[in-house]
């Protein structure tokens, strides 16, 4: 709140006086539970220009009467601090009151059950300005009432929600740092990856706020657990004809949501949907209809995807990187990924269909074939660079025939029961000799 040079605080009516113009007035602790709305309306009559006006834990004051006047006797207020109020602070009085504060740029109303997401959807219109709100320890607020405000307040810059020495709200600490990255990439970069407390309704507060999504570039929601996270909406008609990147790795958004988004987003380059439990044969032919600038795409442990499906990856043209690892990949899908001529990376471990026949229509400089043990050789391939081979039957460098062993780094990932020393590091060709 406003700078302790220019804090007073306040215990009686001869002290008024000495709350310097444009200052703040605190509320002393021994009359916080006796001081009447009428006092303390005198006490406000009484400043230069109040600047700011601290009434944390007081009791007695009637919120229908205080509120108004201090739009009226101190039309500049900038600093209004009701911490811990609840005994006296209604939602509707605060909703008037504030919107009656044209100038008010920081608010602390933390621990005051009046205070839910509802009236913080209302502080972007309200109180616009606002640049910094403390709604620590109000049970009723969520994350839908967070965005709001959010998307709401451009000049928000800080917002209090959780305690950071309470590990129990590192949650909410966590949505409001995210929340905040956002607003100051001015919502082009929309990560949200790792945020707990991300539901449908607080998703949809951020995509609906003023076609926001339209000029989404990048849009991640990687490890988003919540169960109430479907992305309900991202259905219907959306649009982000921008949207570069989308990540949906490690989430449980439904297959018809990941479909609209995809169909919504004809530029999209760059697309995670590894351990994306929506993953489905529907949803890679939207990305292969809709996707045809995609160079990067990651479909690891998509255990819903069939061989048929994948095998459609053939025309994604574009494709540079492509992770297919712990799916039901076989040959015939790696034979399909002949006419990616772009291709550079391929990451298909732990794909146990897979065999040396396989790799023979590959020419990719990056190849990660570990986990899988039909793998018994690797034919000549002048543009491998990097080769993982952990977990294969290649057991030695006769089975690298053709490929040079000065150019190329072998890595050997460890299977899960190996503990010696050759898995340690990634190992140069020569120690396969």
């Amino acid at each position: 709140m406003s700078t302790a040079a220019h804090r007073v605080e306040v215990a009686c009516a001869e002290q008024v006086g000495q709350v310097p113009a444009c200052g703040t007035m605190v509320v002393g602790d021994d009359v916080k539970a006796s001081l009447t709305s009428t006092e303390l309306m005198a006490w406000i009559t009484a400043c230069d220009a109040l600047g700011g006006l601290v009434l944390d834990e007081t009791e007695a004051i009637d919120a229908d009467e205080l509120l108004p006047h201090i739009a009226t006797a101190a039309p500049d207020l900038h600093s209004l601090s009701l911490s811990w109020c609840s005994s006296w602070v209604t939602s509707d009085a605060l909703t008037a009151g504030i919107a009656a504060l044209t100038r008010l740029v920081e608010l602390n109303v933390s621990v005051v059950r009046a205070i839910d997401d509802a009236l913080l959807a209302k502080l972007p219109v309200i109180a616009p300005g606002l640049k910094v709100l403390n709604v620590g320890g109000c049970p009723s607020v969520t994350m839908v009432g967070i965005a709001s405000v959010v998307v709401g307040c451009p000049a928000l810059e800080e917002l209090v929600w959780g305690d950071e020495d309470d590990p129990d709200d590192a949650p909410k600490l966590v949505a409001v740092a995210k929340l905040l990255a956002c607003a100051q990439s001015e919502w082009a970069a929309v990560d949200l990856s790792q945020t707990e407390l991300l539901t449908d309704a607080a998703l949809g507060v951020i995509l609906a706020h003023n076609g926001l999504a339209a000029g989404v570039k990048d849009l991640v929601l990687r490890g988003c657990v919540s169960p109430q996270l479907t992305g309900a909406p991202l259905l219907g008609h959306l649009s982000m004809p921008q949207l570069d990147v989308f990540d949906a790795g490690d989430v449980g958004l439904q297959s018809a949501a990941l479909v609209a988004v995809i169909s919504a987003a004809p530029a999209l380059t760059e697309l995670h949907l590894d351990a994306c439990l929506g993953a489905t044969d529907d949803v890679l032919a939207a990305v292969i209809a809709g996707c045809s600038h995609l160079t990067s795409l990651s479909l690891a442990h998509c255990a819903s995807l069939t061989p048929p499906a994948l095998a459609m990856l053939g025309a994604l043209t574009s494709l540079t990187e492509l992770d297919i690892s712990h799916t039901a990949a076989d040959d015939a899908v790696l034979a399909a990924l002949a006419p990616l001529t772009e291709l550079r990376a391929l990451y298909a471990s732990c794909c146990t269909s897979i065999t040396s026949a396989g790799l023979a229509s590959l020419h990719v400089s990056v190849l990660d074939v570990s986990g899988c043990p039909g793998i018994e050789r690797v034919p000549p391939r002048p543009t491998l660079s990097v080769l993982d081979i952990g977990g294969t039957s290649i057991d030695s460098l006769d089975r690298l025939a053709g490929i040079s062993a000065d150019s190329l780094l072998v890595v050997v990932t460890p299977p899960a029961n190996r503990t010696d020393s050759l898995f340690d590091d990634p190992a140069p060709a020569s120690a396969l000799a």
